[in-house]
């Protein structure tokens, strides 16, 4: 935001410039140093937070400046980075590669966290695509936001002896010097020139890129509205899985002993109690005709099919932190429920009765050290209690969590795990 107030206050103040009726043209391109430093803090430099700080700065411009087009660039894949900064050993600063691009240049090739960048940068220019092809910024004559594609795709000169060209970098071999500068201006020339639908996406450091000219039939710089272009429609969603973006996924040194020092990593045991939330009744179509189907493996908070590329759920996300996790639900089967104790239908009242169930199937299984194995349990309740609270109007009964009886229904649920179930927590 800083930036924008700067830029605003500069124009105003100068002399040559006409705020209100000169038309401007602003570029923007970011990500670059969010990346270099993700690592460091992934909530801090997630897409959510990168594309709210770019939503707050185009909607100053939007609203506070007249007569705008916007450049919206896509910044310089980090993969290209590494491969000039490491294809190079002799020639760029290796040595200080913590410094310029810690979170970037310092990655294993193959590794966990190479991955994570990958994702974090495709998460990056997803969420700018979205916030442009949202039309958020198509409802004024005067004012129009434009992503320009050019370096989604760059191909990096390679020497003949198959290094990376450093001719085109400066000394510290991330930064452009202005022999790349001139190609950059060169592509956002011609991405400007280009209708939307048929920008270019690649860009050659080593082609010929002649400036071209607007013609007498095409005089206008491009945007939404004169390429007749519609920004196509989201896909349905057919992969319900997520990109895990953590940096932070070691257990603890040693087994913690109190439940506010756990880590996700020191789950070992996962559980659900609750009603058909919990047991996914009708998580996946079928048909009508048929019985519902209980989809315990995609269940929110116990299913474990599949990884979390393909599904999230709750065990998915801890099976990136511990992949020995154990209890999870699989398929549609009593036989691979796991510790999954939920029944259709259920009310506060059979959580004893569930939790009871679920004491003695982790009594009973070998895998389970029921002293000393951190347990997540996850309770859902309620729903069905409220369906059928109009039933019985006239006599009131005590509420589950009330001081009338030791905690009702609930509370008994929970106490019955508690006493036989040391080291989980609710």
């Amino acid at each position: 935001m800083s930036q924008v107030q700067t830029l605003m206050q500069k124009m105003k103040d100068d002399h040559r410039v006409n705020f209100h009726e000169d038309w401007k043209v602003i570029t923007v391109l970011i990500g670059g140093s969010d990346l270099c430093d993700y690592c460091t803090d992934s909530n801090l430099y997630s897409a959510a937070n990168f594309v709210d700080h770019l939503r707050n700065a185009l909607d100053v411009l939007h609203r506070e400046v007249p007569r705008v087009l916007v450049n919206l660039v896509d910044f310089l894949n980090p993969t290209i980075m590494r491969q000039m900064f490491l294809g190079n050993p002799d020639k760029c600063p290796v040595q200080q590669a913590s410094v310029l691009c810690n979170c970037v240049l310092t990655l294993r090739e193959n590794s966990q966290e190479l991955a994570r960048l990958e994702a974090f940068s495709r998460a990056y220019r997803s969420s700018m695509r979205e916030l442009v092809g949202s039309g958020r910024y198509d409802t004024q004559e005067d004012f129009s936001v434009v992503l320009q594609p050019f370096f989604q795709n760059i191909q990096l000169p390679v020497l003949a002896d198959g290094l990376p060209d450093t001719s085109f970098f400066a000394p510290d071999c991330i930064h452009p010097n202005q022999k790349f500068h001139s190609q950059l201006a060169r592509a956002l020339w011609t991405n400007m020139l280009e209708p939307l639908g048929s920008k270019t996406e690649t860009l050659d450091l080593r082609a010929e890129m002649p400036i071209t000219c607007p013609t007498q039939n095409e005089p206008f710089l491009r945007t939404p509205r004169n390429s007749n272009y519609t920004y196509p429609i989201k896909p349905a969603i057919e992969n319900w899985g997520s990109d895990f973006l953590c940096t932070e996924w070691k257990a603890s040194n040693s087994v913690p002993t109190s439940v506010h020092q756990l880590r996700p990593a020191d789950i070992k045991v996962v559980a659900a109690l609750g009603d058909s939330l919990t047991t996914a009744v009708g998580a996946r179509p079928n048909n009508s005709s048929d019985l519902p189907t209980s989809w315990r493996g995609l269940s929110w908070s116990i299913g474990g099919d599949g990884n979390l590329e393909t599904h999230t759920t709750l065990p998915n996300i801890l099976k990136k932190f511990n992949p020995y996790l154990l209890g999870f639900s699989t398929s549609t089967w009593e036989g691979t429920a796991g510790l999954n104790v939920a029944a259709e239908g259920a009310r506060a009242r059979d959580m004893p009765a569930q939790a009871w169930d679920l004491v003695e199937r982790m009594k009973n299984s070998p895998d389970i050290n029921l002293e000393k194995d951190w347990k997540l349990v996850t309770l859902f309740i309620g729903v069905n209690d409220l369906c059928h609270y109009c039933e019985n109007p006239v006599s009131p009964q005590p509420t589950p969590w009330g001081p009338e009886k030791e905690g009702g229904p609930l509370g008994h649920g929970i106490c019955s795990a508690h006493p036989t179930g040391p080291g989980h927590p609710l």
